[in-house]
Formats: structure tokens, sequence, C-alpha cells
């Protein structure tokens, strides 16, 4: 993220923005290989391993962020256990077989037909092979790595860095039990606790959309002379055109900003 020059950020902030941008990197990566017609176990992993290599100097900064969070949720002990366990009990259905409606019928065949040919492909019998499909790129990573409860922890995880985007901006807004409280209700949101632990690409929508919009309204209060003040609004662009490549109703969000 050195590049953007983004001014004023923590490196908790980094974390959260490097592991929000690394999803749509993923989604292109896998994009990528299937359009070449080498989507493959051993281009997969030679890929991964690669963004690996390039990712692990920053493992540092991800500790030290993890670290400061923990020391600032200590001081609130009990509302912090209330959003964790939220998205515990959210976490426990990522560890069952997908049966929902709509991962059986596209979202998840789609990302088999992928892997089946190696590449990208239509499925004559579903209009849905032409809506947006980056989350079926991330499913097809999972279903090429043989776990179909992969797709579904990729939602949760999804969820919960939307959760840390609230709780990142909301903590330098507001009192740290009102930023708390915000994040259980979006955690305790029935849709969101319905959607979270499924192979859906709802969830995925939430988090670009989030980042967007609060990226977006960062931008609008950064002093126009400050370093990296335009990386904001570059960031709002990027993260709104992943939720755009993934559901066709998040063109909303991105034209309203």
């Amino acid at each position: 993220l050195g590049f953007l020059r983004l001014s004023d950020v923590s490196d908790s902030q980094k974390t959260l923005i490097g592991a929000t941008l690394g999803l749509g990197i993923l989604a292109f990566v896998i994009l990528f290989l299937a359009a070449l017609g080498a989507l493959k176990s051993w281009s997969l992993a030679a890929v991964l391993a690669a963004l690996w290599l390039v990712g692990a100097r920053e493992m540092r900064a991800v500790l030290i962020s993890l670290s400061s969070n923990r020391n600032l949720l200590i001081d609130r002990p009990w509302a912090t256990a209330a959003v964790l366990a939220a998205l515990g009990l959210s976490f426990i259905p990522t560890w069952a077989p997908p049966h929902h409606y709509d991962a059986l019928v596209y979202h998840l065949p789609l990302a088999q037909a992928y892997v089946r040919t190696g590449a990208l492909c239509t499925l004559p019998q579903l209009m849905f092979s032409h809506f947006p499909q980056n989350a079926e790129m991330l499913f097809t990573l999972a279903l090429l790595m043989r776990s179909e409860l992969l797709t579904q922890m990729f939602m949760w995880l999804a969820t919960v860095l939307s959760v840390w985007w609230i709780f990142e901006r909301g903590k330098r807004e507001a009192p740290l039990s009102a930023v708390l409280l915000a994040c259980l209700l979006l955690a305790t949101h029935t849709s969101v606790m319905l959607l979270s632990g499924a192979a859906y690409v709802e969830a995925l929508v939430m988090l670009w959309t989030t980042a967007a919009v609060l990226c977006y309204l960062r931008w609008r209060q950064v002093d126009a002379a400050t370093p990296g003040q335009r990386s904001w609004l570059a960031l709002a662009g990027i993260f709104s055109g992943l939720a755009l490549g993934t559901k066709y109703t998040a063109g909303i969000t991105a034209g309203l900003l």
C-alpha cells in the first residue's frame, strides 16, 4: 500500500485495506488464469506461493495491528465478547455442506464448471453465466483447492472485514462503547447471520460497498493539501468497482458516490 501514500493511516487500517484489496486481487488472479485457459491446481499453487512471498514482509504489521486493537478492546470486555460471540455463531454454519438454494443452483455450479473446463465457460441452461463473477472467482479458487467449505468461509471472512471497517472508522469518530454497539448491530443483523455462512455473494458486496463508502467519506474529510488525499478517493472507486463486479445492484452505491 506504500504507493498510495495514504494520509494518517495506522497499521491496523493498512492491514484492513490490504485484506479487502486482497480478496479482489484473488478474484482477478482466478479470472486471469481462467481467461488464459490455465485454471489448474499447479498454476493456482504457483500464484498463491508468489502472493505469499510478496506479502510475507507485511505479516509483522498485521501482528502489530491485531495487538493494538486487542489492547484497545480489553477496556470493553463484555461488549467485545458480544461482538466476537456473534461472529463466532455465524462461523458455525460454514462447516456444514452448502445447502442454500442459490449456492446449489448457480453460484457453485458455475464455479465447478470453470474448474472442470480449466477456463471460463457458459452454461446454456443458466442465464446467471452472464452475471458479475467476482464472488464466483473466489468460489472457483476454493473448489480448485477441493474445499466446498472454503467457499462459505470466504463469505464469513468478508463479514468479519465489514465489521472491522465499522470498527476502524468508528473509533476515530465516537466513544468505543458506541462503536462496539454498531459492530454488534451489524454482526447480529438477521440477513448477515444467515448469509455470512453461505456461498452467496451478498457478504462480499457488503464488504466492498462498506469499504467504498467509508473511503469516500475519509476523502471528504482529509485536507486538500494533505499528501495521499486522492488515494482515499481512488480506493473508493476500486472498491465500488469490485462490488459492482460482484452484483449489479452495487451500481447504486457507485452511482450515489
